[in-house]
């Protein structure tokens, strides 16, 4: 091969990325699941009182990928996720009253570089709800 071809080759563009499948997602809840989380304390996350933490993740679709994770349905804004700087994201509590009930679910969403769009949702149907006991 001519130094010239050699140059060409070497900057050739890479292919362009390739389908693995149709796009899917999840999101989750583990390790128990569960929908009603009672809690004490105004402000707080669900895994420091032994509750748990979100999976999510999804499949198929080309490259790259944009992901959002919201709490949906939620009027009062005070539940939210937290890193919760062991490599886990957890749900997070703030500002409750004592007694106070709020409640939403989780929605994950992953669009594809096509534009393919992908949706999962947790609890599949109805709400989670956070009551502050103590």
């Amino acid at each position: 091969m001519s130094g010239i071809g050699m140059a060409a080759a070497a900057y050739s563009p890479p292919p362009p990325p390739t389908s693995s499948g149709p796009l899917t997602c999840w999101v989750n809840f583990a390790p128990n699941g569960g929908v009603a989380f009672d809690v004490t304390g105004a402000s707080g996350d669900l895994s420091s009182q032994g509750y748990g933490i979100i999976q999510y993740d999804h499949s198929g679709g080309t490259p790259p990928y944009v992901e959002s994770l919201t709490i949906q349905n939620d009027p009062s804004a005070k539940l939210g996720f937290d890193d919760t700087g062991r490599g886990a994201i957890a749900i997070f509590y703030t500002s409750f009253g004592l007694n106070e009930i709020e409640s939403g679910w989780i929605k994950y969403m992953v669009t594809d570089g096509t534009g393919a769009t992908a949706t999962a949702r947790y609890p599949t149907t109805g709400t989670l709800s956070v009551t502050r006991i103590g």
